[in-house]
């Protein structure tokens, strides 16, 4: 039964992980190719610390708002 409910436990936390991971590997797509290759790489780094669902889309947002790779690197600081 304990075997059980950890492997539950387990696929149901690697869904999870592999959601944050899908969703911050389309990010960082985006911002490559939006702003380059330095925004991306530094976004990358950034987006290592996010698991809210609410943080991705504000983020996602700011792709399509910012002027400028500073300034969507700025806006996902303060998120």
């Amino acid at each position: 039964e304990g075997r059980t409910e950890g492997r539950a436990e387990g696929r149901v936390e690697g869904r999870t992980e592999g959601r944050v991971e899908g969703r911050a590997a389309m990010l960082v797509s985006l911002a490559r190719q939006r702003f380059g290759e330095a925004a991306a790489s530094t976004m990358a780094a950034l987006l290592e610390s996010v698991t809210s669902e609410a943080a991705f889309d504000e983020i996602g947002r700011c792709l399509l708002t910012c002027p400028n790779g500073d300034d969507l690197l700025a806006q996902i600081r303060q998120v």
